[in-house]
């Protein structure tokens, strides 16, 4: 085993890690759509770039102004 292999061992999220925090992230997600607002999910989560033990998701809740834009 190479050292970034040993690397990526210990900073990458389990199987077992990932089915957990989707599953939250989807739970909330049906949330949001309940109440039929619009969100783009972004950061490290969408990318699949978040590192073990660090559990943040960004969602941005999407808005028109006053303008309608």
């Amino acid at each position: 085993m190479s050292m970034f292999d040993k690397i990526l061992k210990e900073i990458k999220p389990t199987d077992k890690e990932k089915l957990e925090i989707n599953n939250k992230v989807n739970e909330f997600l049906i949330l949001l759509d309940k109440v039929n607002l619009k969100y783009t999910v972004g950061g490290s989560y969408s990318k699949n770039t978040w590192l073990t033990g660090k559990h943040d998701v960004d969602i941005f809740i999407l808005y028109e102004d006053d303008k309608g834009i």
